[in-house]
């Protein structure tokens, strides 16, 4: 019976709290003292409330025992005051219907704790506050660890307690308490409405919470018997669940009898993750230092292994890294139930590993599964790496007005080498990547004849669908492409290099990224490789207006990418695939043109939302998934174009490598979708 159990020490707490007792006549004082030995004495053995074995409790009943020692050995000497500790009196008469009051309190079952009828009597009954347990001065320093001053709160089984008072007084604002008796959320209001007006007392939670505070509810609502109740219980666990946001925290003030962890507190720990959660660790400077993805196997009955990855600095823009699906396939190939996945900041500075896992071990030991921490090893973590930390080279830095701050980094990936052109400001970004090789007199080169991006070598499958029938891919001329974004200039300069007979166009907002093509990747325009430096719409908008045909073009690659914006879309920019920018580019291309961009997106309705606009457009279009990634690769032709044909157009591949090889298979593996479907 827990929450008898409770209410003695709140009791106890009470008496303590009154620091003189005036005793008028020795035969109340005596009375008094009787009642106040039997109390104790009953509480001591354990015949009152299940048992006390609590140590702040028997602290108090200890307190109680001298106080009454004290009193009785002042009334055999004829004293009537004692322990006067301040000029506040209470009488015996006070006193004694203080301990009446209590004892009248004490329910017959501890069923009586789940019934809504016996709260509503006692509180009716109760002028008094009545603390559970204690208050914010007994428990503030626990709570302001775990608790924010910007954290909203939802005190369940409030009372009259004045915890969500204290609280609002000790900074924390966000207080909404809830309890399943109007009448004391009426008294709670009008108590706190005029002194407190932000701190709220409502009927049911109405939105979410980061903190979740329970205190003795859990242990009124857990009986040690009354299984019918479980379910209750149960429920009232789902429903914090529910209220809770990402990372928040049920805080629970118990007894903690074995039945309450061993039964109903599982309920928690054995929940696994359904979705990645996030952790980010700052220093002593509130700047990002850790970056932590936690994510399980959702399909795993029991949670038995764990283990703390950590990320390579350079190493943080991989799919296995950057992406949630890279992550969950990292996970599998680990073997490991549960993984923490570290990503190292590049503006931090880390001295090796051992201080990596030094610095991590207090927090990455705390996202340990339950179901491991009955084990030996739960103090223990297995941290798991590709080796060093930083496999990168910054070969420079700079600022542009447009992109911010940016780095070109070189990379060791296994035994390649790449080079990469990071935003810094947005993270997991890698606006370029080009493979690094060496040439005759040993120097390191950027590639121009590869493609690193698989989203790259899909977007080429446009090349043959643009080819009249019986037309070779490799012997096409006065063909007009053009590439709306330029980055570090890989795909314009690859073009170039693969049909120097085409006409290339790549247009580029921002000058400096023009500028880092040239200096770092090996980028160099001429008159059959030209860059514009204008907005890519205002570029459409202008070459639709001039209405010349000689103008238009043969293929539009849509090259352009950003950050996650607010509608969930990233690549590319939300104003490149809006219904009039789509009507302008088809108006751009010629007879036989086609449209391929790369859609990246996490939401699916969004992703539907642009391919309906496209179909609303376009008759049909060609979709590649990325086998890795999110990405999807769209090929939009005006005509329709069977891929046999496309394919026989690109045979003379067939005995390269890398690349223009992989145009072939990316050809066989095109869905075709029309305004009809499949």
């Amino acid at each position: 019976m827990e929450a008898p159990r409770a209410k003695a020490r709140s009791v106890l707490t009470r008496a303590k709290a009154r620091p003189v007792w005036r005793m008028q006549r020795r035969d109340l004082c005596e009375c008094d003292c009787a009642r106040k030995r039997d109390l104790y004495e009953r509480v001591r053995e354990g015949d009152l409330y299940g048992g006390c074995e609590s140590e702040i409790c028997m602290e108090k009943c200890e307190d109680e025992r001298e106080r009454r020692e004290t009193c009785m050995d002042a009334c055999e000497g004829g004293t009537c005051v004692v322990a006067r500790e301040s000029e506040t009196c209470i009488d015996a008469r006070e006193s004694e219907t203080c301990v009446e009051s209590i004892m009248s309190a004490i329910p017959n079952s501890s069923a009586d704790f789940q019934d809504p009828a016996f709260w509503k009597k006692f509180y009716k009954n109760s002028d008094s506050v009545f603390e559970w347990y204690g208050d914010f001065k007994t428990f503030g320093r626990v709570l302001t660890k775990y608790i924010k001053s910007t954290d909203k709160i939802l005190q369940i089984g409030c009372g009259n307690s004045e915890l969500a008072s204290q609280l609002y007084d000790n900074g924390y604002r966000l207080v909404d308490s809830i309890d399943t008796d109007e009448g004391v959320i009426q008294k709670q209001l009008a108590k706190n409405s005029s002194s407190r007006p932000e701190l709220q007392f409502i009927d049911a939670p109405n939105e979410k919470y980061n903190v979740v505070l329970d205190k003795a509810t859990l242990d009124a609502l857990i009986p040690s018997t009354c299984q019918d109740k479980l379910e209750d219980v149960e429920k009232m666990f789902s429903e914090i669940c529910r209220v809770l946001t990402i990372a928040g925290r049920y805080i629970v003030f118990t007894l903690a009898h074995k039945y309450v962890l061993n039964s109903y507190m599982p309920f928690f720990l054995k929940r696994k993750l359904e979705d990645e959660v996030t952790l980010i660790l700052h220093d002593n400077d509130e700047k990002p230092r850790y970056h932590i993805a936690v994510l399980d196997d959702t399909e795993a009955d029991v949670l038995n292994s764990y283990a703390v990855f950590i990320v390579p600095v350079g190493r943080d823009h991989d799919w296995f890294f950057a992406t949630e699906r890279g992550r969950a396939s990292l996970r599998k190939q680990c073997c490991k139930d549960r993984l923490a996945i570290v990503t190292l900041y590049r503006e931090q500075k880390y001295e090796n590993m051992e201080q990596v896992k030094d610095e991590l071990g207090p927090y990455v030991i705390q996202l340990t599964p339950a179901s491991l921490l009955q084990t030996e090893r739960k103090s223990v973590v297995e941290f798991l790496s590709l080796g060093k930390i930083d496999v990168k080279e910054t070969r420079a830095t700079g600022h542009s007005d447009i992109n911010g701050p940016w780095a070109v980094e070189d990379v060791r990936i296994q035994a390649a080498m790449y080079r990469r052109l990071v935003f810094l400001s947005t993270q997991n970004l890698v606006q370029t990547e080009a493979k690094l090789i060496r040439n005759k007199k040993g120097c390191e080169i950027v590639d121009l004849h590869a493609l690193t991006s698989e989203y790259h070598e899909a977007m080429l499958a446009a090349l043959p669908l643009m080819l009249c029938p019986g037309e070779k891919l490799s012997q096409s001329t006065e063909s007009r492409l053009l590439v709306l974004g330029l980055g570090g200039g890989v795909l314009p300069s690859f073009l170039h290099l693969k049909f120097p007979s085409m006409f290339i166009v790549a247009v580029e907002l921002d000058p400096k990224i023009a500028e880092i093509a040239k200096d770092w990747f090996s980028f160099n325009s001429n008159p059959r490789l030209v860059v514009v430096i204008k907005d890519a719409l205002t570029y459409i908008e202008e070459l639709v207006q001039k209405k010349d045909e000689s103008l238009l073009f043969d293929v539009i690659f849509i090259d352009v990418a950003g950050s996650m914006q607010e509608d969930g879309l990233s690549c590319p920019l939300p104003s490149l695939v809006t219904e009039k920018a789509l009507e302008n580019m088809y108006a751009a291309l010629r007879e036989r043109g086609v449209l391929a961009l790369n859609l990246v997106t996490r939401n699916e309705d969004i992703a539907e939302q642009i391919k309906s606009r496209i179909l609303s457009i376009f008759s049909h279009y060609y979709s590649h998934c990325s086998k890795e990634d999110i990405n999807q690769v769209l090929i939009c032709p005006k005509m329709r174009k069977g891929l046999y044909e496309s394919r026989k157009a690109c045979e003379n591949y067939k005995k390269e490598k890398g690349t223009m090889r992989n145009l072939l298979s990316n050809l066989s593996t095109l869905k075709f979708y029309s305004k009809r479907g499949n």
